[in-house]
This record gives structure tokens, C-alpha cells and sequence, in this order.
């Protein structure tokens, strides 16, 4: 028996230099195939490091898979333009890194190369990068800047979700495919804005979109407030709007078709939502956890839905008068008729004929009187005349508006 250990023990030391080295003068650990060398790992002391394009007369082409992961002294990594490859975490949790310049040799950066790399501020990516693979830079906290090259075809799944401190991303002319929720949690992003030239996509005022814009693809997350979708989209993407949190309202026109799966998930701000008439599906999870959202107007027919569609909040789901296919709950919430409040019509707005003043009409589809009153000066109001409105159009008058060099109005139902 101890002879066979001595076997063994001989054995495994002889082949130890076959499948890896360390120089002396280099602080990584690599493995020569054909003539290239891939960095397998690190044991240097950190700080600012650049990896040589050549060691021991061999030419450095590959990071490989978690080589320098978890290496937390590092603070400014540049890697040559002799390597082709990124591998999968190959930098992940490298919390001291503030800065990485990638030379123009890198095709791809591999899956999850620079996630939670919370220290990281500015990243260059090299001229040669193809492809950015998913959660490439995912929980990157403190990324503020990132230019993504013209070479660019291919942007992950979730390749700068978290990075919450990014303020703007263009999509350069080269891209031609964006994965789901790569922007996901970007809680500072207010403008995402795509090359003229990029044949797939477009954005309109910081919103990405298909370049047809019938398809919205990714609201950016720090954009605050309510929002209107412009007329002629027809599908909001999956998880289009997901996480969104400073989103407070949002109106769907009549274009809008479809709503993708999981597409206003978590949206906790936002408190209702108008939906246009043209909606016919609406995806799986599309409005779970908005835990805000108290009343959703839909001015169609009710549409197809998909399961958990509402999951984690309470509310009530509006229809109007004529409209088919509505019960006593949808998704999982009680409905309701709504009753549009009055409005005024421009047609028929204007002085009126023998001497009534100026005037408008009042369209109402419920039955209410509405007092309308008038102002000088926006902050002191007179009522004028109240209106008995039962469906349908009523009609205002006001003769001494003459008497006036300006005089506002408002409706108000008692």
C-alpha cells in the first residue's frame, strides 16, 4: 500500500505543470493551451492592475470563470486587447473596483463577468465587444456612465439591472437585440436614447421602443410621475415597466392591443391606470404588487387575462355603460360602472348667438346637476348657473360675460 501512495502522490505532482503555472514575476495563476494563455486566477496584492497581453512569450487571450472573483483589493483593472474572452463571473463581487477599461480584442463579455461589482463607477468597453451576456454588470450600484461601442449587436437579459446609479444609456446603431428587463431597477435611469441610424429600435422623450413605435419596450425607471403612452403603440413588452417605482399614472390609448406579461410588476406607486379600448389581452402578472393602485378604467370590452394578473393589491376595476363581457369581478377584483365626470366638447364653445355671451356645451353620460361658476382671477369663484344634466348634452350660457376683459370657468357637481 505505501508504495501505491508514493505512485500517486508522484503522479499528481508531475501533472500539475502540464494543466497550470504561476511565473515568477506575474501575479496570476494560467494555463497555456496551443500556444494561448487564459488567466485562471489571481494572488497578487490588488490595487491598479493590468494583465500583460503576453507572458512567457505566450500571448494572453482568455479570462476564464471566476478568475478574478471575490478579489475585493482591486481597484482599476485593464485588460489588453490580446484577449478575446470575458468568462462568467470572471470579476464578480469585486467590490474595490472603480474602474475597467476592456481592450478592442474582447468578442463577448460572459455571464454575470462584473456583477455586483458595487464600487465600480465608469467601465470602457472595447471597440471589438459584440455581445454583452446576461447580468453582465447586474447590481453594479455605483456605475454612473457606461458607452456601449458601435459593435455592439447583442445586449443580455438583465445586463445593468440594479445599477442604480446610472442616469443615461445610448443604444448604439449596432444593436439589434435587447433582452428583458436589462434595465430592470435602474432607479436613476431617466433617459434611455437609441442612434437615428439603429435599424430595430427607437426612443421617444427617454422611452425605448421598437423602431416602428408600435411597441414599447423598456420605460426608463427614474422617470417620475404620470405617463401618457403615445398614440399608435400597439403592444407594451413583457415586464416593460417593471419595477418602476416613481410611476404614478399611467393612460393607455386605444392603439394598445396587448399588455405583455408582467409588465407594470411592481410599480407600488401607481395609483390608476386608464385603458384603452382597443386592449384585448393583458399578460400573466402584468399588474402584481402595484400595492398603490386603486382603480383601473377600462374604456373597452373586457379583455383576455392572464392568471395573478392584479396578485398583491387591492382595488376596483371601472367599465363603462355598453360595454360586454364584464362580471362581478375581473382578475380577481370587484367592478364597477363608471361614470365619466362632465366634460366640455370644443364644438359649440365660443360667444354665443343674440346676445347670450359666450358659452359651451356640457357632456354628461350620468345624470347630476352641475353648477358651473366663474372667475375673475382663479382664486375667487361666483356660481353662475346650476345645469340639470340626465345623459346626453346640456348647454351654458353666460350673458354679462361682455362686461369682462377675461373671465374663467369651472364645473362643479354639488
Amino acid at each position: 500500500m505505501k508504495h501505491v501512495k508514493r505512485f500517486l502522490l508522484l503522479a499528481l505532482f508531475c501533472l500539475i505543470p502540464l494543466s497550470s503555472a504561476l511565473a515568477d514575476d506575474v501575479p496570476f495563476i494560467y494555463t497555456i493551451d496551443s500556444g494561448s494563455i487564459t488567466i485562471t486566477g489571481y494572488i497578487g496584492p490588488g490595487g491598479l492592475v493590468e494583465i500583460p497581453s503576453i507572458i512567457d512569450d505566450h500571448p494572453v487571450t482568455a479570462i476564464d470563470d471566476y478568475a478574478f472573483a471575490f478579489c475585493t483589493g482591486l481597484t482599476v483593472m485593464t485588460i489588453p486587447d490580446s484577449v478575446t474572452s470575458i468568462g462568467l463571473e470572471a470579476f464578480s463581487n469585486c467590490s474595490g473596483l472603480t474602474n475597467v477599461v476592456i481592450g478592442s480584442g474582447v468578442a463577448s463579455i460572459g455571464y454575470k463577468a462584473f456583477s455586483d461589482c458595487c464600487g465600480l463607477t465608469n467601465v470602457v468597453i472595447g471597440s471589438g465587444v459584440a455581445s454583452i451576456g446576461d447580468c453582465a454588470f447586474s447590481d453594479c450600484y455605483g456605475l454612473t456612465e457606461v458607452v456601449i461601442p458601435n459593435s455592439v449587436t447583442t445586449i443580455g437579459h438583465f445586463v445593468f439591472g440594479g445599477c442604480t446609479g446610472l442616469t443615461n444609456v445610448v443604444i448604439p446603431d449596432s444593436v439589434t437585440s435587447i433582452g428583458d428587463y436589462a434595465f430592470f431597477n435602474c432607479s436613476g435611469l431617466t433617459s434611455i436614447n437609441v442612434a437615428t441610424a439603429n435599424p430595430n429600435y427607437a426612443s421617444l422623450g427617454g422611452v425605448l421602443f421598437d423602431k416602428a413605435l408600435t411597441t414599447l419596450v423598456q420605460f426608463p425607471g427614474g422617470l417620475a410621475g404620470s405617463y401618457a403612452i403615445p398614440d399608435g403603440v400597439v403592444t407594451i413588452g413583457d415586464y416593460a415597466f417593471y419595477y418602476c417605482t416613481g410611476l404614478t399614472e399611467v393612460v393607455i390609448p386605444d392603439s394598445v392591443t396587448s399588455i405583455g406579461r408582467g409588465a407594470f410588476v411592481e410599480c407600488t406607486n401607481m395609483t390608476n391606470v386608464v385603458i384603452g379600448s382597443g386592449v384585448t389581452s393583458i399578460g400573466s402578472y402584468a399588474f402584481s404588487q402595484c400595492i398603490g393602485l386603486q382603480e383601473v378604467y377600462f374604456q373597452g370590452n373586457a379583455p383576455t387575462v392572464g392568471s395573478n394578473v392584479f396578485y398583491g393589491g387591492t382595488g376596483t376595476v371601472y367599465y363603462l355603460a355598453g360595454t360586454t363581457g364584464w362580471g362581478e369581478t375581473f382578475g380577481g377584483w370587484p367592478t364597477a360602472l363608471y361614470i365619466p365626470p362632465p366634460h366640455i366638447p370644443l364644438e359649440g364653445m365660443g360667444m354665443q348667438p343674440n346676445g347670450n355671451g359666450f358659452g359651451f356645451n356640457i357632456s354628461y353620460s350620468g345624470s347630476s346637476s352641475v353648477v358651473v361658476e366663474a372667475s375673475t382671477n382663479l382664486l375667487d369663484w361666483t356660481p353662475v348657473s346650476t345645469n340639470i344634466l340626465n345623459g346626453g348634452l346640456g348647454n351654458f350660457s353666460d350673458p354679462s360675460s361682455i362686461h369682462y376683459p377675461v373671465r374663467y370657468y369651472r364645473m362643479v357637481i354639488p
